[in-house]
């Protein structure tokens, strides 16, 4: 059993502790509910802390007997996919190859990348402008026309990785039932204002969230798959918004092996504008509860049914601060401090105070986004959702 395990159960009896203490004062009968409360909370977070399979970094040197693909769609991508195609050829790992797939780009993007044509690893995939279909899903369908590799990896356009990256990412592949492989996200240069302090705090404790707690899933960007996951999954269906939903439910349903690395990252550049974080966030939301509505009505309905309960909890919070329910949600609140600050240096975070605060409050942004991409659904089921690009 890991330390972190019975330090995080210690700093939950402690903290319930002392708020146990305070409603003893307050109203005693209610203490039982939050005993009950504390004890539903550990037989909840205590499994996955204790019985969790995590995936450890091979020691030996990674052969390069497999084969990448990597898959990058861009529009309108001038700002960034130069240093994007730069860091990739710094890979130290060399048996690779990279499809951009150029979306009918009104900017420099299609230059920038045609002025790499003279480097055989890179390869460009031009969709016209006035072409029948756009965004991410069709645009991977066209790269997956120039798929001849053992394994896929898609990235976002904006994405830097480290030298070393390949050889990391692969390493859970030698074990033949791994399907798919999420490597960890981070973003560089967030401390440009308050919006890419949240973008950038939250996804460092997103990392963690996945580490101990996520099921597998797709984050869109990092993704790496087999051959086999891919000549089934694709083509993707164009009509989606959320490829990376379509990825998960496809893995969720054919029981299929994936794990998480964070032996390395993908570093990307945050959102530094509200208006752009809520339609950004808001087409993951919305593109996500789609496709388990269609696909995967149980998830959805599990899914919905839990958020709407922590909704409900933080409304308890303001409204009847020291009511029974609440002090259920004050501790989980102090949590995210106890594991931000237990996981501080795995994760090389500079401040988990930085990080709980700012991850509370994107995660309520995100909470309101996700209440109303839910109402959004159910009332406009039928109409078709556009694809948002994020502007750089």
């Amino acid at each position: 059993m890991r330390k972190s395990a019975f330090l995080i159960i210690f700093y939950f009896f402690l903290i319930t502790g002392l708020f146990l203490l305070i409603r003893w004062f307050l109203t005693l009968p209610f203490v039982v509910f939050d005993i009950a409360s504390l004890f539903l909370l550990f037989f909840l977070v205590g499994p996955s802390l204790f019985k969790r399979k995590r995936w450890k970094l091979l020691k030996t040197e990674q052969k390069e007997d497999l084969r990448v693909c990597i898959m990058i769609p861009a529009k309108n991508e001038e700002k960034v996919i130069n240093n994007t195609l730069k860091s990739l050829l710094e890979l130290k790992y060399s048996n690779f190859y990279v499809v951009v797939i150029n979306d009918g780009s009104t900017d420099a993007t299609h230059d920038i990348v045609e002025s790499y044509a003279d480097n055989e690893k890179v390869f460009l995939v031009d969709i016209p402008i006035d072409a029948e279909h756009h965004g991410k899903a069709y645009a991977l369908n066209k790269g997956y026309e120039l798929f001849d590799a053992d394994i896929l990896l898609i990235l976002d356009a904006d994405v830097i990785v480290k030298p070393d990256f390949l050889n990391n990412v692969l390493s859970p592949f030698s074990d033949p039932e791994i399907m798919a492989v999420q490597s960890s996200i981070k973003a560089y240069d967030y401390s440009k204002n308050f919006v890419s302090k949240l973008v950038g705090y939250d996804l460092e404790f997103t990392n963690i969230v996945m580490y101990n707690f996520l099921p597998f899933k797709s984050f869109g960007t990092g993704i790496l798959l087999r051959k086999r996951v891919v000549d089934e999954l694709f083509p993707l269906e164009v009509d989606s918004i959320s490829e990376d939903e379509q990825t998960s439910v496809f893995i969720q349903k054919k029981k299929y092996k994936g794990c998480y690395v964070f032996s390395d990252f993908i570093y990307e550049a945050p959102v530094s504008s509200l208006k752009t974080l809520y339609k950004q966030r808001s087409r993951w939301f919305l593109g996500s509860l789609k496709e388990l509505f269609s696909k995967y009505f149980f998830s959805f309905a599990m899914q919905a049914l839990i958020l709407f309960t922590i909704s409900a909890f933080i409304l308890l919070i303001f409204i009847f601060p020291f009511s029974p329910p609440t002090m259920l949600s004050y501790s989980f609140i102090a949590s995210f401090f106890i594991v931000s600050f237990l996981e501080k240096q795995r994760f090389k975070l500079d401040s988990p105070i930085k990080v709980t605060f700012y991850t509370l409050l994107s995660y309520l942004f995100n909470l309101i986004i996700y209440d109303l991409s839910f109402f959004k659904l159910i009332l406009y089921h039928d109409k078709k959702v556009t694809w948002y690009k994020t502007p750089r």
